[in-house]
């Protein structure tokens, strides 16, 4: 989480490199997991997918229209391949969501 806060706040790079980042992150194409409980226009959703055999890896930062900001990590191993969990994955962005509510305030 530290990394996150970091580039966040264009401590870990040059500022240039960082908004990269975060403008890379923020075009995540696999929104299946963290963002599948996120989704209201008030929030944006930065993140990065790992996936390997059964291990479902997922970081990003949740970002709402009030200011608020709240780094996520979710990592995960199911007894089955990834292409036959959705249910794992939604479970991640619950878990997602309830972080970023508990944390948020």
């Amino acid at each position: 989480m530290t990394l996150l806060q970091r580039a966040w706040r264009d401590e870990v790079a040059h500022p240039r490199a960082t908004a990269e980042l975060r403008r890379l992150m923020g075009h995540q194409v696999f929104t299946q997991r963290l963002a599948s409980d996120l989704r209201a226009d008030s929030l944006r959703l930065s993140g990065k997918t790992g996936t390997f055999l059964p291990l479902r890896h997922e970081i990003g930062v949740i970002e709402a229209d009030s200011g608020a900001r709240v780094a996520v990590a979710a990592l995960t191993r199911a007894d089955r391949r990834a292409a036959q969990a959705p249910d794992i994955d939604l479970a991640i962005g619950i878990a997602a969501r309830q972080a970023f509510e508990a944390l948020r305030r």
